[in-house]
């Protein structure tokens, strides 16, 4: 018998948050403010087309708490080497910025770029899941190309879908493609990171594509530099000693 195509495989967050990785049945809890990289092609181990990477900005419930929540994304493409950038925030709300680097929000949708297309609709669940009781109005980023699509609540929930033909491509705190294992990935913030004066508080103690078991340890890892890192996240990069 021919075999079947195996069907996309999604990494959802919600909540404080709970995030379950591409394959995977652990519920991830992260606690921290700075920018995370979600998923990526770039920089994996093996290959990759250096295509696309999503972030999410991490806000802590209150500085008490010990967990955070996605407080927004940032989606990047590479189109014809020139980075396009998508900010999806509250509301739900988006904001484009192109080779120019002039950020402009999106008001008409459907909005279409670079292969890119961007809907606003409502959304009685059908592509969050059961465990999401409402409508809710959903920002759907289609990548055709690559058959990827990624969804956003304007709140606390997000949704990325990708292919099995990334199986191997990819990396992040949605982990790879693949069955999973316990392991998790340390991504480019590693032990060499240390010393650097970025973020020296986020480094993780092992090197880059070394496995770990310490969730924070793992998401600390994926920490991405952006120019728009809030108080919270300075201070947690650069903490006070008393």
């Amino acid at each position: 018998a021919a075999c079947e195509p195996k069907p996309p495989i999604s990494c959802v967050a919600w909540g404080d948050p709970h995030m379950f990785a591409f394959g995977s049945s652990n519920n991830l809890l992260i606690r921290g403010s700075c920018w995370h990289t979600l998923t990526t092609d770039i920089g994996c181990p093996g290959y990759g087309d250096n295509k696309f990477a999503v972030l999410g900005k991490f806000k802590l419930k209150k500085s008490t708490a010990d967990r955070s929540f996605i407080e927004r994304l940032r989606i990047k493409f590479n189109v014809d080497g020139t980075t396009v950038q998508f900010d999806l925030d509250q509301g739900p709300t988006v904001y484009y910025t192109g080779s120019t680097g002039v950020q402009e929000p999106v008001l008409d949708f459907p909005f279409a770029r670079h292969d890119i297309t961007i809907s606003r609709n409502m959304d009685p669940n059908t592509n969050f899941g059961a465990e999401w009781a409402t409508a809710i109005e959903v920002i759907t980023v289609a990548f055709p190309p690559d058959q990827m699509m990624i969804r956003w609540d304007g709140m606390t929930k997000v949704k990325i879908t990708l292919p099995p033909a990334l199986h191997g491509h990819v990396c992040g705190m949605c982990g790879p493609i693949e069955d999973y294992t316990g392991d998790m990935l340390v991504g480019p913030h590693d032990l060499l990171q240390h010393d650097e004066p970025h973020c020296p508080a986020k480094a993780a103690g092992l090197l880059r594509h070394s496995y770990t078991y310490d969730v924070q340890e793992f998401a600390d890892s994926w920490y991405s530099k952006e120019a728009d890192e809030d108080q919270e996240c300075l201070d947690e990069c650069h903490p006070t000693t008393t």
